[in-house]
């Protein structure tokens, strides 16, 4: 019969450490928690809109409550629908009507106009929100913040402020729709060669997560000319690169 193992002080060999066990748990909840979190955000939304809609209309002579995610599908084919209408010549006109109307009711409209412009910001597919990412001293020298480039200010404020500016925003950590509004002399923009998304990430994170280094890019050897790699050409190009024989190796 096996005995067990033994420390040097003759006593048996604890096989269960406590830390150990911690770690474990932590890495579990780390894994669980965020997907439970998501989907319990994602159920609770999907059934708001579900239920938006009368019961009727969500089929509710076949099920007291209706059947789940007609309505869902009900709501999204209307907003398609009035989408489709007011791209067209008439429902862009009755739209204007519609705006105007509701942009003259008091205190309404201040939460209306927000919403309205910053959806057209964020959904807008001819320019993005930010441009790019950078770093400045704020708010005070020696201090470093990460920063959002937007559009340029116009020509007018650039004339009082006497040199070119940049527009930027300034997130709050961990929530990056609030910040400050900032108009800086471009010499005090240090660019970086970061993704918005990345530099998102690492806001809402509180600078646990860092963005990976850009992957330098290889200039192609003497000889070979430079151009975009077609995909059925990648795959031929590494079986001959893998086949050639290395400078140290017999040919």
């Amino acid at each position: 019969m096996s005995q067990p193992a033994t420390r040097q002080g003759g006593g048996p060999k604890r096989t269960t450490d406590p830390l150990s066990l911690r770690r474990h748990f932590f890495t579990g909840v780390l894994v669980v928690v965020p997907a439970a979190v998501s989907a319990w955000v994602l159920y609770r939304l999907f059934s708001w809109v579900d239920g938006l809609l009368w019961d009727e209309i969500r089929f509710g002579w076949v099920r007291p409550e209706g059947i789940p995610g007609v309505g869902i599908v009900a709501v999204l084919l209307a907003v398609f629908l009035i989408g489709l209408l007011v791209n067209n010549y008439i429902g862009r006109r009755f739209y204007r009507i519609y705006d105007r109307l509701l942009s003259r009711i008091p205190l309404f409209n201040k939460i209306y106009t927000v919403l309205k412009q910053l959806g057209e910001a964020v959904l807008s597919s001819e320019k993005t929100v930010f441009r790019s990412v950078g770093m400045i001293q704020y708010p005070r020298k020696g201090i470093w913040s990460l920063v959002f480039l937007t559009d340029q200010p116009s020509e007018e404020m650039m004339s009082v402020a006497g040199e070119r500016l940049r527009s930027v925003f300034l997130p709050t950590t961990p929530n990056p729709t609030s910040g400050f509004f900032l108009m800086l002399p471009e010499s005090e923009i240090h660019p970086l060669a970061v993704s918005v998304e990345d530099g998102l990430k690492m806001v809402i994170s509180g600078g646990v997560v860092v963005p990976a280094p850009p992957v330098p890019r290889v200039a192609p050897p003497a000889g070979v000319r430079a151009g975009r790699t077609r995909w059925w050409s990648s795959g031929a190009h590494d079986e001959t690169a893998a086949a050639a024989p290395k400078p140290d190796e017999p040919a």
